[in-house]
């Protein structure tokens, strides 16, 4: 359907970006330790994972594989898992922040997600359009073939099934427990990461091509989408303030998703010095100047918002 600009701020009122926190290149996954109640945030440009205190600072920075992505908590052995596109590695981080083990898993993993009904790890492989189920022994017991790009998973208890983002199919996929997809969900342009929260047991998109996060409720329908910084990619939640941290590849910044309707200010991180400004109408500018001399001026929210014109939104 067809949402005018000038309508989107009463859609969107409820839950708004709150904090932007500076971290390293292309920071892709976000995951929550709850263990330590800290937020872990996969670099994919700097072959690193930055750690977030519950004061929103960095407090570590992590060497792992070739260019990480994805980034899981397991509520099992504590561990955080992290996967590695060009290495098709997945890295097992102890509760030390120090990589303990390393598994080997299908051509360019992206999304990882623990699935607490059977205990195992769920692993998708964007290039050999597959899935790898890692065991507690971290070994591969299951390959789960789909159709599409699969990037992102999570792992729903509610109903114990496990949500597939397809990024080329702008489509969500349900799994059951025998891994047999029951349902398809329509999300928008190019789904990415995808994140359950507990507080409402809703399921949270991000959508990289239009810089936004759909909401999709228990009966498996989008019934809200959250504008956020240019290409979204990871998404998690955090047990220990009831927030969603997304991580905004484009701009080398964590948005954070939270109850309030405040304006807020924050400055990116390492890489292109943008200076980032959400305002609480959604009336000024997300995006900035770089230092290499071009703008984030291509944003779909970006553009609506100086154009003023009507935003296609899909639902």
């Amino acid at each position: 359907m067809i949402i005018p600009i000038s309508d989107i701020y009463k859609v969107f009122a409820q839950e708004r970006v709150i904090s932007i926190i500076p971290v390293e290149d292309n920071p892709v996954g976000v995951a929550y330790n709850p263990s330590y109640n800290n937020v872990y945030v996969a670099n994919h440009g700097s072959n690193t994972v930055s750690v977030i205190n519950e004061n929103n600072v960095v407090v570590d920075t992590i060497p792992v594989g070739d260019s990480p992505f994805g980034i899981a908590y397991n509520a099992d052995n504590g561990n955080m898992y992290v996967t590695n596109l060009f290495s098709d590695t997945v890295s097992v981080i102890d509760d030390s922040n120090v990589v303990v083990d390393t598994i080997p898993v299908g051509n360019g993993p992206i999304g990882v997600a623990h699935n607490e009904g059977n205990g195992n790890m769920y692993v998708t492989n964007f290039i050999s359009r597959s899935l790898s189920v890692s065991d507690e022994n971290n070994v591969v017991v299951d390959t789960i073939v789909v159709r599409g790009l699969p990037s992102g998973v999570e792992y729903n208890p509610s109903y114990n099934n496990m949500y597939v983002t397809l990024f080329s199919s702008e489509s969500v996929l349900v799994l059951n427990e025998d891994n047999v997809v029951v349902d398809t969900i329509v999300v928008g342009f190019s789904p990415f990461f995808i994140e359950y929260n507990p507080k409402n047991n809703y399921m949270y998109v991000t959508n990289e091509a239009s810089s936004s996060v759909p909401i999709i409720d228990q009966n498996n329908v989008v019934v809200d989408i959250i504008p956020v910084g240019i290409f979204p990619s990871g998404i998690a939640f955090s047990e220990g303030n009831g927030n969603m941290y997304v991580a905004s590849a484009g701009l080398d910044a964590v948005f954070v998703i939270g109850e309030t309707s405040l304006p807020i200010n924050g400055i990116k991180g390492s890489g292109n010095n943008i200076n980032i400004q959400v305002q609480e109408n959604f009336g000024n500018d997300i995006g900035g100047q770089s230092d290499l001399g071009g703008t984030y001026s291509d944003s779909p929210i970006h553009q609506g918002q100086y154009a003023n014109q009507d935003s296609s939104v899909v639902s």
